[in-house]
């Protein structure tokens, strides 16, 4: 039996966006964790008067909006990159079985003509 390769059951397209999804997923985790460090990491700033408690309150809003944003973004990624794999994987299966019934009705003639050589 020759030897089947993914290209062959796949469109190149697909594999190309599985990629892209896989890169976009990257890079979404980098800035998530940026943006998480900042949080975690903390800001000195001697508070003086009011005004300052104001700009860390806004400084923790802005990182919290970006921390949520990002997550939204990486789950949306993720369950993009979650139906073209699932799709994927519906197609290459379907294009195996149809491939085993050829198999069979291939082995099945061959033994036949075995018989009748018999």
């Amino acid at each position: 039996m020759s030897e089947i390769k993914i290209t062959d059951l796949v469109p190149q397209e697909t594999i190309t966006k599985v990629q892209e999804l896989n890169t976009e997923i990257k890079s979404l985790l980098s800035s998530y964790t940026k943006t998480a460090t900042e949080l975690a990491k903390g800001v000195e700033i001697n508070v003086k008067m009011v005004g300052d408690v104001d700009k860390l309150e806004k400084l923790l809003v802005e990182k919290s909006k970006e921390a949520a944003a990002t997550t939204q973004k990486l789950n949306g990624v993720i369950a993009d990159q979650g139906q073209v794999i699932a799709n994927t994987t519906n197609t290459i299966s379907r294009q195996l079985m149809e491939q085993e019934k050829v198999n069979k009705t291939q082995r099945e003639a061959y033994t036949e003509h075995d018989k009748v050589k018999k």
